[in-house]
């Protein structure tokens, strides 16, 4: 492969506001970039980057830190730049141009690796040099982070194209709410026609159809600028003022004056063919042809054309086909000869009726060197099997209203047709009706906007009829720009997800739930015939988020309901929330099967951390399949169980709430650390400047989960022997902070004598009381010695007014050095959080300091207990989300689950195995 400078030939054988910020003041970018010398004429030009080096023709800027290597990327090689900041003085950034001038210009890239943080992915073009603040021009970028990379920012990218005027001035044109999925290739590409500016992005994985396409028009609002030409290139840079980095890898570069790729449009060329004109078999048309199809018939088949676009051969007998992971390329055959073009179809009875599909086409030439892959979705589902009898669909917009009131089915389609009349209102449908918040549903937070909310419209749910735009970045709409998508013109171009035959015969568009928060839920009571259910989300998302499916099992008319779990949907990241799939309840690594029958209370809980998910997921409908499989477990909705390994180096995902009192009370005190570096969680609370600050002290609890009855173990795997110092589980905390914190501690602290000591050392359960042990309320000795360099399992669990804790010494999980007893009659906290507490114990100019790992918090200790029934043999276990799991061997075991055979009795899970047999079991989460 080459480098190419030179004319090519290309062969063709056949609504948002400004929502850039992002160069803020880059007077030191601007600077570099003026140091580009003089300018050619337009010529194509490319470069695939397998030199190792950058040519001649381009220029690199030297701003501050920066790296130029070129990875493996293929069967060549890529171009990965890093860029550092000067810190509280300039952002990270580094930029490459080529000199020649276009006036219409198409440029594209591959974006082949990057750091998910807050950095931008830039393309240049019609590009002009002022001078220091002065250069111009138009951009297509990619901003990877859109909101920030900080644990309170929300996560998601957005394309944007936008005009730069002096001063790095930026004004968007055009943007699309959309999320790469790392790992995976993109080709980016800007066009611009006159005014008209065209941003596509392709998953290299499906050339077949841009991802999205978006214009804009420099010469109307908000631009009103009119670049005509200009040089073409690439910049990268953090968007997170003067502390983040840049770290990008890039491909397969090419500009020109044309767009090489008009005549197989909305296909585009392998990058390969473009580049250096490689005949790279690919994929070009395709049926199911959609990235992501709904109600695709199964007697369709699958059928494909591929073609290399060059004298080279695609090698049809490598073609390969997969289903759901599942090769079947069997089905390919008859196959096609050899040659530049094929064509390939399915044989009948290939796809099965009402079924999920995930595809994978593999396609190479007759060397074996050139390859492609080309993926996509479907589902064999169809408009008369949802409306059959049997299946039912439950809308996502149809929640409860008036307190726990519901309608029977059939639920007639209501809300405004397309001369905004409306349909079947009045109480007909559910179009207006109004919820109780609280009892039919809940939202307490997220963003909220009335004009968002066209189907109840005094709820704060937020329900609209597809993609709407609006003036503000308010995510109901992915797509806006100011040639064809802006408000109001945007009401014309709202983009649905497949139209079911009760919509299209009332003339109502679909309406759909979305700026969804963590935390949402939503009731749905429906009569359900009694038979077992698969049960199926259709939703699209802008990343990957959880999805719950829970029944109420006390009174839905009332506040505070008891529910249960059926199992999760587990959405993946559909790119955009444009993109509708079916996402398939499950229930740990299996499909859940729900039993139902008569009237019942239904309730979908989004799932995912606070703030960081918001506004992932749009939900259109819920979709009941009736099986003849067994019904799967049904676990509670408790505070949830927590496990944290610490191996992600971070304390924010589960969501931790630092406890360090000290730094807030005016004293001077330097603020404790939390260090997760290493894959454990080290907790350090500094000696406090004045001895009045009392003991050194702090905590690290988990946030938003309030436990009652509680099982919480951590390992201590490093302590500072030398010092009085107590750490420790503690539990149902409240209040924590200066003078406030309430709840339970257990603790080990070294006692008496000489430090460190051979034989020291004692355990309390103490009751806290305002930040002061009160009490001590354990019920046994309690002395235990612990040796620093040996790892040891603290466990603290509590059920009402009794407690106990237990110590093991690692690797033993199985026998406690000691079990300690305690009861507070009183039950002065009934309920809290659960964490890791240091502090010192009696001398306040020294430290806490300890070391833990491998954090668990549940709501019952996760133990079988085994008995014998008759001839049968009774495993029984709390009523907690752990997974029942057996092996027939120890010496090579082959744990699997274990999904059917378990009942719900008195509080605990039951299951019950014929003997004689021979079989081990154990509990395991996740």
């Amino acid at each position: 492969m080459k480098t190419s400078n030179s004319p090519i030939t290309v062969q063709l054988p056949h609504h948002r506001k400004s929502t850039c910020s992002i160069f803020g003041s880059l007077t030191a970018l601007a600077a570099g970039l003026a140091l580009l010398g003089g300018q050619s004429i337009a010529n194509a030009q490319s470069d695939n980057f397998d030199s190792g080096s950058l040519s001649a023709a381009w220029t690199k800027e030297q701003f501050f830190g920066q790296s130029y290597t070129f990875p493996a990327s293929g069967s060549g090689k890529a171009l990965r730049i890093r860029a550092n900041p000067i810190p509280g003085t300039a952002p990270a950034a580094a930029a490459i141009l080529q000199t020649n001038v276009y006036t219409d210009f198409y440029m594209s890239l591959d974006v082949v690796n990057w750091v998910v943080e807050d950095q931008a992915i830039v393309l240049l073009g019609r590009w002009t040099m002022a001078g220091l603040g002065g250069d111009s021009g138009i951009i297509l970028n990619y901003d990877v982070a859109q909101d920030g990379e900080n644990p309170g920012d929300r996560k998601g990218g957005q394309l944007q194209i936008n005009t730069v005027t002096a001063g790095f001035a930026t004004k968007t044109l055009a943007a699309a709410d959309i999320t790469f999925e790392p790992g995976h290739s993109y080709r980016l590409v800007l066009q611009a026609v006159g005014s008209i500016y065209k941003g596509q992005a392709y998953d290299l994985n499906d050339l077949t159809k841009p991802l999205v396409t978006f214009y804009g028009d420099d010469t109307q609002p908000p631009a009103l600028d009119s670049f005509t030409s200009g040089l073409c290139g690439f910049l990268s840079f953090s968007r997170n003022g003067t502390a983040g980095t840049t770290d990008v890898t890039i491909d397969n570069y090419y500009a020109a004056a044309t767009d090489p790729n008009a005549a197989i449009a909305p296909a585009i060329h392998h990058p390969l063919f473009t580049v250096d004109g490689s005949g790279v078999p690919q994929v070009t048309t395709r049926t199911p042809a959609n990235r992501f199809t709904n109600f695709h018939p199964p007697a369709s088949g699958i059928s494909f054309t591929a073609e290399t676009y060059t004298a080279g051969q695609i090698d049809a007998s490598a073609t390969k086909l997969y289903l759901n992971g599942v090769d079947v390329s069997v089905s390919l055959s008859p196959l096609p000869a050899n040659g530049s073009t094929v064509n390939f179809t399915t044989a009948a009875a290939t796809l099965a009726a009402n079924t999920l599909y995930s595809a994978r086409i593999e396609v190479q030439d007759t060397t074996g060197i050139l390859k492609s892959t080309n993926t996509f979705w479907f589902d064999t589902f169809s408009d008369t099997y949802l409306k059959s009898a049997g299946v039912k669909t439950v809308e996502a917009e149809d929640y409860n209203y008036s307190g726990g009131s519901f309608k029977l089915d059939p639920i007639a389609v209501s809300g405004l047709d397309s001369t905004a009349a409306p349909v079947n209102g009045g109480g007909v449908g559910y179009f207006d009706l109004i919820g109780t918040p609280g009892v039919d549903f809940f939202k307490p937070g997220g963003s909220f906007n009335a004009v968002l909310s066209e189907y109840r419209t005094l709820d704060r749910v937020q329900i609209t009829q597809g993609s709407m735009v609006t003036l503000a970045r308010d995510e109901a709409g992915d797509i806006t720009d100011n040639t064809t998508n802006l408000p109001p013109i945007g009401e014309a171009l709202r983009i649905h997800d497949t139209q079911r035959s009760q919509y299209v015969a009332t003339n109502v568009l679909e309406y759909q739930v979305k700026l969804t928060s963590p935390g949402d839920w939503l009731n749905y009571t429906r009569n359900f015939t009694p038979t077992n259910y698969h049960v199926y989300l259709r939703c699209s998302s802008f990343g990957s988020t959880t999805v719950y499916l829970d029944q109420v099992t006390s009174d839905p008319t009332v506040a505070d309901q008891a529910t249960v779990r059926f199992g999760s949907f587990n959405v993946d990241n559909h790119l955009q929330r444009l993109n509708y799939k079916y996402e398939p309840l499950m229930f740990g690594s299996a499909p859940a099967v729900v039993n139902l029958a008569g009237i019942k209370t239904l309730r979908l809980t989004l799932g995912g951390t606070v703030t960081k998910d918001e506004r992932l997921v749009v939900m259109d409908y819920l979709l009941l399949v009736p099986t003849s499989d067994s019904p799967t477990l049904i676990t509670p909705v408790t505070p949830p169980t927590v496990f944290d390994n610490f191996n992600d180096g971070n304390d924010t995902s589960p969501a931790w709430a630092h406890y360090d009192p000290l730094p807030g009370a005016g004293i001077g005190a330097t603020a404790a650390s939390f260090i997760t570096t290493g894959g454990v969680y080290h907790v350090y609370a500094p000696a406090p400047p004045i001895p009045d600050a009392g003991p050194a002290r702090a905590g690290s609890f988990l946030a938003g989960a309030n436990y009652t009855d509680f099982y919480v173990s951590a390992d201590l795997i490093d302590f500072d022997d030398t010092v009085r110092q107590a750490f420790g589980v503690a539990a149902r905390i409240n209040t924590p902070g200066l003078g406030t914190t309430g709840g339970y501690l257990f603790s080990w602290e070294p006692g008496s004598g000489i430090l460190p000591g051979a034989s020291n050392g004692d355990l309390d359960i103490s009751r806290l009381v305002n930040e002061t042990p009160t009490g001590q309320i354990e019920t046994e000795p309690s002395g235990l010695h612990l040796t620093r360099g040996k790892s040891y399992r603290f466990v603290f669990m509590g059920s009402g007014t009794n407690f106990e804790g237990q110590v093991y010494e690692l690797p033993d999980t199985s026998n406690p050095l000691i079990r300690l007893p305690a009861n507070d009659s009183g039950n002065l906290y009934p309920s809290g959080q659960v964490g890791l507490v240091v502090a010192s114990q009696s001398d306040p100019t020294i430290a806490g300091d300890a070391t833990f790992d491998n954090f668990l918090a549940t709501t019952a200790e996760p133990r079988l207990t085994v008995a014998t029934s008759g001839g049968s043999v009774v495993l029984t276990w709390p009523f907690i989300p752990y997974r029942l799991q057996s092996s027939p061997s120890l010496s090579s075991p082959v744990w699997t689950d274990v999904t059917t055979g378990i009942t719900l009795s008195g509080g605990h899970y039951v299951h019950t195995t014929p003997a004689p047999d021979s079989k081990y079991f154990r509990l395991i989460y996740p």
